[in-house]
């Protein structure tokens, strides 16, 4: 059977007789803070970010004037507009929720906050944030404290959209909010806070052009925007560039990633296709020497088969391998090993045949581990035992055959001893042998 979760008239008036019990609900309006905001902030930053560039500043006020007068935040409230109030009270709610869920936002005590939390929500043209929280607030009224929880996740849903709609809210009137702030401005901004300088072209109040911050006039960062849309960032280090984000205009959805040694020199260069926030596809990563020659290549082909270059410090190809993920399966990968030469530059794979010499760096809890792996193969695949070392230490054993890992898969800890076997079957796992 559907439930209904509509409120009911009855239900309803319960809830307006709380909201205008509201203790946080006055305004003095002889007596009104309007906090002063950066411009590049108002011109540039959007949704949580701009939300709180606009909260900061009156959050401190509002603290400043209740500690200075000796008044608690019923009386000290006043001095906000109702707009202000809507901000600062749904972002104590916000900040609860989005962590805990709206159980926590009642047991770490700010239940007392419901009713200035609905009344904001009520001047936001779209309802459904109040028709939301109003239905957590009446289950909270009747005691039904473990139903709270059933609505988080369509708050979680809509979050992302209220940090919009509050921004717009903001934008749309602002001289309730901040220090008025010219919307159409076109020109060259400069704002200084203590050692920070931030200069932003602006274009009728839509970012164009560059950002740039300075602290100690030091650079250290630099944004391009196009019609308000970032477009490209670089990050320095005393005065130098050491990374650099920017878009493709070719490509869809491109990313270029670039970064760079202290000495200038370029790093590595990126590029990849971001799909979201979370998710993106490498196309081909370069990294190269601090002297700027070549030092790896990373590239996927048409049939989405990744090809693996590394060179030695003068441009020598030092290794070559491809790897090909297996149908059906979903970690397994087939390795192709073409070409390998040891540190002495004594080639080691022929046709094909012998060993081949591999390693990569890793960041694994803010650290760095450095992984060398010695391959047999056979006809261009890995064949017999294939050992992989952590920094220098035995770390891993694996068996193959034809490419295709069939036997036991040995872990070490850092004291050589077995940690860990897991047994392989033409690839497939089979059965965990031994896990400490």
């Amino acid at each position: 059977m559907k439930t209904n979760n509509k409120l009911s008239t009855e239900d309803k008036q319960l809830i307006e007789e709380h909201l205008n019990g509201d203790l946080y609900s006055k305004t003095d309006p002889e007596n009104q803070i309007r906090p002063e905001i950066s411009p590049v902030d108002y011109y540039r930053l959007h949704n949580m970010d701009f939300n709180w560039a606009v909260l900061s500043p009156l959050s401190k006020m509002v603290a400043e004037y209740l500690e200075q007068n000796q008044l608690d935040l019923t009386e000290a409230i006043a001095i906000t507009s109702p707009e202000q109030k809507l901000l600062f009270f749904w972002w104590y709610l916000d900040g609860q929720v989005t962590n805990g869920g709206f159980s926590q936002f009642i047991d770490n005590g700010y239940d007392k906050y419901f009713p200035p939390v609905l009344n904001g929500l009520k001047l936001l043209p779209n309802k459904k944030y109040y028709e939301l929280v109003e239905k957590v607030y009446f289950r909270y009224l009747k005691g039904r404290l473990s139903t709270i929880n059933q609505n988080n996740i369509p708050y979680f849903k809509i979050n992302a959209q209220l940090y919009k709609d509050v921004e717009a809210f903001i934008r749309e009137h602002q001289e309730q909010f901040i220090k008025p702030i010219d919307k159409k401005y076109t020109g060259r901004l400069e704002y200084r806070t203590g050692n920070i300088l931030e200069v932003l072209e602006v274009k009728k109040g839509v970012p164009e052009g560059k950002y740039e911050k300075y602290v100690d006039d030091v650079k250290v960062e630099e944004i391009v925007y196009r019609k308000g849309k970032q477009v490209a960032e670089k990050k320095f280090k005393e005065g130098l560039p050491y990374e650099e984000t920017r878009s493709d205009d070719t490509v869809k959805n491109m990313e270029h990633t670039l970064k760079y040694y202290p000495n200038g020199q370029l790093e590595s260069h990126t590029k990849k296709i971001v799909k979201d926030s979370y998710n993106s596809n490498m196309v081909f990563k370069d990294r190269f020497y601090d002297t700027g020659i070549i030092k790896a290549q990373y590239w996927e082909d048409e049939t989405e088969k990744i090809h693996i270059k590394r060179y030695f410090d003068d441009g020598q190809i030092r290794s070559y391998h491809t790897l090909k993920k297996i149908e059906n399966e979903r970690f397994n990968k087939l390795s192709e090993y073409l070409i390998c030469f040891d540190e002495n530059r004594k080639e080691t794979l022929i046709n094909g045949n012998g060993i081949f010499y591999d390693y990569d760096f890793k960041e694994e809890n803010s650290r760095f581990s450095f992984y060398s792996y010695v391959v047999n193969c056979e006809n261009y695949l890995s064949n017999g035992e294939s050992i992989g070392y952590q920094n220098g230490k035995l770390w891993l054993k694996r068996t193959f055959i034809n490419g295709i890992e069939h036997g036991l898969n040995i872990e070490y800890d850092d004291n050589g001893n077995e940690e860990a076997i897991r047994e392989y079957e033409s690839g497939k796992f089979v059965r965990v042998v031994k896990q400490k």
